[in-house]
């Protein structure tokens, strides 16, 4: 009798188990914003432009993944094969060090300002040329042709700054260093 109620419990706790991961993975991170549907490039954008509990809710982006996480559910999203996203946060007295951006933590100084905005490659093509504004977290993003070695001049009042900018695999996603002066 107690092997059988031993084996029992056992084969209960497995099921139990299989249940409890079903339940897990057929839940998305965005589900409760109408989100889990979208691509790549929508799901950035949205994740950019709101606001997140940073106690409750991820969402880092490399040069190859978009993760995002809550406290029940974990998705990952393959970047397009020929795009690259540079999330951009300018400043004038104070940054942070980053290197992978995360889209619900990082904070930039410059909230909701306009910059202008030029990329070129390499060789001086212009790659990306606008007017962006900044976001409530202080910073913009912007997708890039993947695989450059370029250029970044930012204007913004009267005051500039040009730098360094990638798009390989390995490349930053976060840039925090460019001061304008």
């Amino acid at each position: 009798m107690l092997k059988w109620l031993v084996g029992s419990l056992g084969v209960m706790l497995i099921v139990a188990g299989v249940v409890a991961l079903t339940s897990e993975s057929s839940s998305h991170p965005l589900d409760a914003y109408d989100m889990s549907g979208k691509d790549v490039v929508e799901t950035v954008s949205y994740l950019e432009s709101n606001d997140f509990d940073r106690n409750t809710f991820a969402a880092s982006i490399d040069g190859e993944t978009l993760k995002v996480q809550d406290e029940t559910s974990k998705a990952e999203y393959a970047l397009p094969d020929d795009l690259f996203y540079a999330s951009i946060a300018p400043y004038v007295d104070s940054t942070h060090a980053c290197g992978i951006h995360n889209l619900v933590t990082c904070q930039g100084e410059m909230v909701e300002e306009t910059f202008d905005v030029t990329i070129r490659d390499a060789s001086g093509t212009i790659v990306f040329e606008d007017h962006v504004e900044s976001q409530a977290n202080g910073f913009f993003g912007i997708w890039l042709p993947r695989d450059i070695d370029g250029s970044v001049d930012i204007n913004h009042d009267g005051k500039s700054v040009q730098g360094d900018i990638s798009t390989f695999t390995d490349s930053d996603t976060c840039y925090t260093d460019f001061q304008l002066k």
